[in-house]
């Protein structure tokens, strides 16, 4: 319930203009993902880091 209220409120945040101007002003260039995309990134780039870590011979525990 607490992840779907801040997800939400994230959301709507991008979704207001003068945010977006802040952060894009910042250099930054928001874009909401849910949580399970999110999770699904978090998992693909793991998996690849430890791939080029295992590829330079340092050992991952």
């Amino acid at each position: 319930m607490i992840a779907k209220k801040r997800s939400a409120a994230l959301k709507d945040a991008f979704d207001d203009a003068e945010v977006m101007d802040k952060l894009l002003a910042l250099g930054i260039t928001p874009q909401f993902v849910s949580g399970e995309e999110q999770r699904d990134i978090n998992a693909r780039d793991i998996a690849a880091w430890k791939q080029v870590a295992k590829d330079a011979g340092i050992e991952v525990r």
